[in-house]
């Protein structure tokens, strides 16, 4: 497990997720095999948010969270395409947009992880991005919003309405050309991630926080793809 550590490092990749993760298995006594499973599934996706993270120019804490929030949208559900197309839009926005790219994908994080569709999100982040008004206020009250929302109950039809509506007025509407080909293919949801003899792995939480029952920030743990979570579930000893 240490070496995976000092892999991930020496490739750019931060650790405080995959720690957290060696951390969660042990407590949970899964067993070396599974947790490197785990932290298997955890690096890959890092390394996709990585490679992202490098097409904006950021400073060093911030490409951090920048990359563990990217991670924590795909392990959310947030399909991979649609947030290419995120980047594409925060890389060619030039001095437009005064909202940091960790914030916007912070956004995208939450949404998917209460289960609205990437392509609402991939529209809704595209016109964050580039809208010259925003600021992080914008997104702390998204978040809030729709974590209030969906506490009182509010449906992911409900919650998607909301989105859209975030989204509409900003910059005259969504960019339509960014967003044709989101129904060609892959869905919205990352395959589903069980343990090859069929039981459960380590819960798949790439930050290691916890939020409140139904909270993204906590990243699901124990949700399949169905519940819009990417998830490595505890795996069963035999």
């Amino acid at each position: 497990m240490l070496r995976v550590l000092a892999e991930a490092g020496g490739r750019g990749i931060p650790t405080t997720p995959l720690t957290g993760k060696i951390m969660e298995g042990l407590a949970k006594d899964v067993g070396e095999e599974n947790i490197i499973r785990a932290l298997g599934k955890v690096e890959e996706r890092l390394q996709f948010a990585v490679g992202q993270a490098d097409r904006v120019p950021v400073g060093p804490a911030e490409r951090e969270e920048l990359i563990v929030n990217t991670a924590d949208a795909v392990a959310a559900g947030v399909d991979r395409r649609a947030i290419e197309r995120v980047f594409e839009a925060m890389a060619g926005r030039g001095p437009a947009g005064r909202v940091a790219p960790s914030q916007v994908m912070e956004a995208v994080k939450t949404g998917g992880g209460y289960g609205v569709d990437s392509d609402t999100l991939g529209r809704y982040a595209t016109d964050l991005a580039r809208d010259r008004k925003a600021d992080r206020q914008d997104v702390e009250r998204f978040v809030r919003e729709i974590s209030d929302r969906s506490r009182r109950g509010e449906s992911a039809e409900d919650l998607r309405r909301f989105v859209e509506d975030s989204s509409g007025g900003r910059n005259g509407g969504t960019d339509k050309d960014l967003h044709d080909d989101d129904d060609e293919g892959e869905g919205d949801e990352e395959e589903s991630e069980t343990g090859s003899d069929g039981g459960e792995e380590t819960s798949d939480d790439d930050s290691g926080e916890e939020g409140p029952e139904g909270d993204p920030e906590g990243d699901g743990g124990t949700g399949d793809e169905g519940s819009g979570h990417d998830s490595d579930s505890e795996e069963s000893s035999d």
